[in-house]
């Protein structure tokens, strides 16, 4: 289930107030305040007050969701471990399809982000990334030669995370990789997030990095965190940065 912090307390939320399933895999809080919780069995949305569901009999192309995404018209994109990603405009769902080049391994979508152009990036740990503008499908396998598993557009830039290979900057059409050569803190990365003073947060399967203006700073257990592997990562509207592993670490600035 989830566990919901108002600053003070934890509240459980399971499927005995409402969500589908337990086994909780994303998160997405959209404009209006809306949690979107992607499971196992289905989607769930709750808004404050009331529980929502949906399911393939709502018309998700799958029930095992991994991945979300808002675009600049405030649809809701939902990246499945199968058959690919379906995308809510409030009212209907419609299955997006992926060309058999783009197909990630049987459409396990990973993470989803987009860019100032509004392309959609969706990643893969199976078998790399693509990008959809809106009419056709570009593969980026040859030029991401690892396992991806987490995207986000961060300082005009597509960075991408790689299960082996560190992580990945797309900047006019040509790739850079950062490993632990340059700093990183270790090559396995997990998930990427950005901050609001201009940093981008990597979480790796030996500690936490922090890039901001070409420079890595490093975090560890020896400073403070639960664990050194890092699983997830959340930026909230404070600042603050919630790092997940066996626990919950919170790093203020």
């Amino acid at each position: 289930g989830l566990q919901r912090f108002d600053g003070t307390n934890w509240t459980n939320l399971t499927t005995n107030q409402g969500l589908i399933d337990n086994d909780v895999k994303a998160l997405l809080i959209d404009i209006s305040g809306k949690l979107w919780i992607g499971t196992n069995s289905g989607l769930s949305c709750f808004d404050g007050d009331n529980w929502s569901s949906f399911t393939i009999d709502s018309g998700l192309v799958n029930n095992d969701i991994r991945s979300f995404a808002i675009d600049n018209n405030n649809k809701l994109w939902i990246g499945t471990s199968k058959n690919g990603l379906s995308s809510f405009d409030g009212i209907n769902f419609t299955q997006e399809t992926v060309n058999e080049a783009a197909s990630h391994g049987g459409g396990h979508i990973h993470s989803i982000s987009f860019d100032s152009q509004g392309n959609l990036w969706a990643s893969s740990c199976i078998t790399g990334l693509s990008m959809f503008n809106g009419t056709e499908w570009t593969h980026e396998i040859n030029n991401i030669k690892a396992f991806v598993t987490s995207s986000v557009y961060f300082d005009e830039l597509l960075w991408v995370a790689s299960l082996q290979n560190g992580v990945h900057k797309l900047d006019n059409s040509v790739w850079t990789n950062y490993t632990v050569d340059d700093g990183l803190a270790d090559n396995s990365v997990n998930v990427l997030v950005n901050d609001d003073y201009n940093a981008l947060w990597i979480g790796t399967g030996n500690g936490l990095s922090r890039f901001i203006e070409g420079t890595f700073t490093n975090y560890s257990t020896d400073d403070g965190l639960i664990s050194n592997t890092i699983t997830a990562l959340a930026c909230d509207p404070s600042g603050n940065i919630w790092v997940a592993n066996n626990g919950i670490t919170k790093i203020s600035f």
